[in-house]
């Protein structure tokens, strides 16, 4: 069939018409429109959240244009079928040049994400072998994660709430690339995937990290491995954090368990010694009150066995809460974990880089929007399914700014203590942050912190207070965070 323009800027009904005339067959009809309708309900949303995005527009002429020409059938494969095993193991792999000549079937999974990511798949201009392995694994790599990005309009997103599908990802680590990118360079990159554009628009070192875990994706033969690798890392990281939670406890616990064993070594000290426990008795009796004396050695070595027995059972009580002793060991072999399962993919040095680049972002910008929009990138990049980037010393920055700027209202007098009372913006999986109201109550040198969506608690934590800091404390009612 001859390659024919769109003829009609109402994307929906143009749709309509061409997979009639196609007769692609009442399911797929149905699954591709369904797909659009979905799209046009999730946008605002996703377009709100990620803030750098494409043009809804742009997004269904690609649909429609895609449609038209560059599919003549769509099959769904229905579950556990050969045609469902097929796509889960080619849903990495983008056409090439003689898929799009010679077979212009689209193969999906009976649902608008897959869908939607397939037809992204065919839109996507075939790379030229020539160009040599660096060049193709970037491409690829780089795509897949477009690709992915834009079935998080589907994935990740309804008319009313957003939420990360983390089991739904194509790819885990192609996500993170294209993420990183996208943050750096803008929306440009939905629109082409263009290597000396991104070479020139980075700095070279992030640019060598982004080639090497590009590479490292295109040529794994185990591809299963590396999700594999990147979910140990990902729940590794999540026990750690919670450990380390625990660790002003454990310090408690290993101060008492110390104290306990002291005691308890002083008193067998005293009761394997018969000298030991014969001076001891006679510097008990001279201190004692009259009615406190003990008459006999052998009453008193009773009373101390007493009083080590309870020892023994405080020190016992303790081991059993956790042996605290533990504790660091179990910290230190899980931060070896970490490291060694990180050091299986390149995607860890990468992120140094991006954060080194966009922590510079950061501080150069200015106005109000690009403020806002970075509130939300970081939001975003907190919550990146299936990976944990430490954005700590990025919102310690960007906290101060966001209240000079007049985006956000002071909390206190105190920058770090701001963060700190704030830092639940950055959890919150509320599509409009601007929503989102605080209240504060103190207590034992501590605030504590509610942030509301609407009458609804969306984040609940305690905050120390630094030495020197001035914050007025509302308890009758909430106030709005975002000015």
């Amino acid at each position: 069939m001859a390659k024919r323009k769109l003829i009609s800027h109402d994307y929906k009904d143009e749709l309509a018409s061409i997979v009639e005339e196609k007769g692609f067959g009442h399911e797929a009809e149905n699954l591709i429109l369904n797909m659009f309708y979905k799209i046009e309900e999730s946008y605002p949303n996703y377009k709100t959240v990620k803030r750098v995005a494409p043009d809804l527009e742009d997004i269904e002429y690609q649909i429609v244009e895609t449609t038209l020409n560059g599919l003549d059938n769509i099959k769904v494969a229905t579950p556990r079928n050969q045609l469902q095993k097929y796509l889960t193991t080619n849903k990495l792999n983008l056409y090439s040049e003689d898929d799009k000549i010679n077979n212009k079937t689209l193969l999906t999974a009976p649902n608008s994400k897959s869908l939607i990511y397939n037809i992204s798949k065919v839109a996507v201009k075939p790379a030229k072998k020539r160009c040599g392995e660096a060049a193709v694994a970037l491409y690829t790599a780089i795509n897949i994660g477009k690709c992915t990005a834009i079935s998080e309009i589907i994935r990740d997103f309804t008319g009313w709430a957003w939420a990360s599908d983390e089991k739904e990802l194509e790819s885990i680590e192609c996500n993170i690339i294209f993420t990183y990118l996208l943050f750096l360079i803008g929306p440009s990159l939905f629109e082409n995937v263009d290597l000396n554009a991104i070479k020139t628009s980075v700095t070279p070192e992030f640019f060598n990290e982004l080639k090497n875990a590009c590479i490292q994706f295109y040529t794994s033969n185990y591809l299963n491995r590396n999700e594999e690798i990147f979910n140990r890392i990902y729940e590794d990281k999540i026990d750690l954090a919670k450990m380390k939670k625990r660790a002003p406890l454990i310090a408690k616990q290993i101060e008492d368990r110390k104290k306990v064993a002291d005691e308890i070594g002083k008193y067998k000290k005293i009761l394997n010694s018969a000298a030991s426990l014969k001076k001891n008795f006679v510097l008990y009796n001279q201190k004692a009150s009259a009615n406190k004396k003990i008459f006999s050695v052998s009453d008193y070595a009773e009373q101390l066995e007493n009083q080590k027995a309870k020892l023994e059972k405080r020190l016992s009580q303790i081991d059993k809460n956790g042996n605290p002793n533990n504790y660091f060991k179990d910290l230190e072999k899980l931060e070896y974990e970490i490291k060694f399962y990180e050091s299986k993919t390149a995607i860890p040095k990468l992120t140094k880089e991006f954060l080194k680049s966009f922590e510079l972002k950061v501080r150069k910008a200015k106005s109000k929007k690009d403020i806002l929009d970075l509130l939300y990138q970081v939001r975003y990049l907190s919550n990146l399914p299936k990976w944990i980037i430490k954005l700590d010393d990025i919102k310690e920055i960007l906290i101060p700014k966001a209240i000079k700027a007049e985006v956000i209202q002071p909390i206190s007098n105190n920058d770090l203590l701001d963060y700190r009372i704030l830092k639940g913006l950055f959890n919150s999986q509320v599509v409009l942050l601007e929503k989102l109201t605080i209240k504060l109550t103190s207590s034992d040198n501590k605030i504590h912190v509610e942030i509301y969506d609407g009458d609804m608690i969306d984040q609940k934590y305690d905050v120390p207070v630094p030495e020197g800091s001035d914050v007025e404390i509302r308890t009758t009612r909430k106030i709005k965070i975002f000015e």
